[in-house]
């Protein structure tokens, strides 16, 4: 081949693979959050933001967690995708059903990721630490606040958003009332 060079990638660690991917994903999160943030729409950017969070901290923790946590992430996935598909069952009543090749596919590759990882098709999470335990890790391994600084405002402003609570009414209902616009950060903040 003339005029194209070829490069050798590294091999990557499982764990490298995900910090670099982590670093990915939140640049792509931050152009979205850009792109909200010129529309006005500042609930949409703390749900993300809190996601950005969620991605770190989990990505800091696993760069130094055992090797059966790391698995469990790595294949959780298929474990969740069971559990929802035994959700939908349950919550329907049997009505709702995944086609059965579908679910015959779902369950092994869930069976399969049970044996890799040693969780249960029952789990509903990869780690058994809460996400305050895994920020609090991570910053005494580094001397330091700023992973629990993260979920003290960005997290758990975040949640109120993501998990649908009144705040993410608020600026709607007042409008509705009084024509009222807020500003954003009086939208964020609750002041």
């Amino acid at each position: 081949m003339t005029g194209v060079q070829t490069c050798a990638l590294p091999i990557l660690t499982e764990r490298a693979s995900i910090l670099y991917a982590t670093v990915l994903k939140l640049r792509e999160s931050a152009d979205a959050i850009l792109h909200l943030g010129e529309l006005g729409y500042v609930d949409e950017m703390n749900v993300l933001l809190r996601t950005q969070v969620d991605l770190t901290v989990n990505t800091c923790y696993l760069q130094h967690t055992s090797d059966k946590e790391l698995k469990c992430f790595l294949h959780h996935d298929p474990i969740a995708s069971y559990i929802a598909m035994e959700d939908i069952a349950k919550a329907s009543n049997g009505k709702l059903t995944v086609p059965a090749k579908l679910k015959a596919r779902t369950t092994k590759l869930a069976l399969d990721a049970s044996k890799v990882c040693g969780l249960p098709l029952s789990s509903r999470q990869w780690v058994k630490k809460t996400i305050k335990q895994r920020a609090d890790g991570i910053d005494r391994a580094m001397g330091s606040i700023d992973f629990a600084g993260m979920l003290a405002t960005i997290y758990v402003m975040g949640s109120g958003y993501t998990h649908a609570s009144y705040k993410t009414l608020h600026t709607h209902v007042k409008y509705l009332v009084s024509s009222f616009v807020e500003h954003p950060l009086r939208i964020m903040f609750g002041v």
